[in-house]
């Protein structure tokens, strides 16, 4: 069976005031087919693999050093990216579900900001988000089964490379995650 998955919101905060949205939108869930005269929702014990797209939105700031002093007034933005994005989640009852969120790496291009802004590219980076949430699903036995959802989201630098900034480090970190969202049967 195919269903859509209308939306669904993960947010992550990392260490270090870096706040990442990351909205999964136009999901597919598979499932075994439903036989008739069954009930409509996911049940007990089922496994769903659900895949889609998901971009990543950042609303980021970052404390600039150069030989340790911070540079008054100095910030960095990052670019957003979409990506393919995957999800398997478990139902230990009907109403509670416990989903890992993945997604293939992206690429973001840093930029300085505020009195930073003349150096232009500052670095890039190669990332990918994970994150673990539980759900409760309210009228999982209905056609349209919305949900809410909170659990841990990991930010993950795999690599970086310089810009105008030389020894460009973007740490990995872990922050909370909220989701909200609808699962159509």
């Amino acid at each position: 069976m195919l269903d859509f998955l209308k939306q669904q919101f993960v947010e992550v905060v990392p260490k270090g005031g870096l706040h990442i949205c990351f909205a999964i939108a136009c999901t597919l869930s598979m499932a075994s087919p439903a036989r008739a005269g069954e009930a409509l929702g996911w049940q007990a014990g089922e496994v769903v693999l659900k895949l889609g797209s998901g971009a990543v939105l950042f609303n980021s700031s970052a404390r600039i050093k150069v030989a340790g002093n911070e540079v008054p007034g100095g910030n960095a933005r990052l670019s957003d990216g979409v990506t393919a994005t995957g999800e398997l989640e478990y139902f230990p009852t009907r109403n509670v579900s416990i989903a890992a969120i993945f997604g293939i790496p992206l690429n973001s291009t840093g930029r300085g900001a505020g009195s930073l802004a003349a150096l232009g590219e500052l670095g890039r980076v190669k990332y990918g988000i994970g994150g673990l949430v539980a759900r409760y699903h309210v009228n999982a036995d209905r056609r349209l089964s919305p949900y809410l959802g909170a659990g841990v989201a990991r930010f993950l630098s795999f690599s970086t490379r310089d810009g105008a900034v030389s020894g460009l480090k973007i740490g990995s970190a872990w922050g909370p995650a909220v989701q909200a969202g609808a699962d159509l049967h």
